[in-house]
């Protein structure tokens, strides 16, 4: 009985202290602050703004000029008939 006593009153007493840590006053300021930064259509807004301003930057960029380059090369070989001689020509 006393054991059992014992385990009642330090699981209390464990009980009312905790959430006397974890009380904090919160302002109206606080209260909208948490509520507009854990808000999630604040959050998709946010994310669609940034989308929009790539794409403002990228229809800006395509007004600019573009320098473009490239490099080629060919290699033929191969046998071919002369029309006038009527023999065969080695290209390589």
């Amino acid at each position: 009985m006393k054991q059992t006593q014992k385990i009642l009153t330090m699981a209390t007493l464990l009980t009312l202290s905790l959430p006397v840590a974890a009380q904090q006053i919160w302002t109206v300021d606080d209260c909208m602050a948490f509520a507009v930064k854990h808000n999630r259509t604040v959050k998709q807004r946010e994310h669609t703004l940034d989308t929009y301003r790539a794409n403002r930057t990228e229809a800006v960029g395509a007004f600019l000029p573009a320098v473009q380059g490239g490099i080629g090369a060919n290699y033929n070989f191969g046998r071919a008939i002369d029309p006038e001689t009527n023999t065969y020509t080695n290209v390589s």
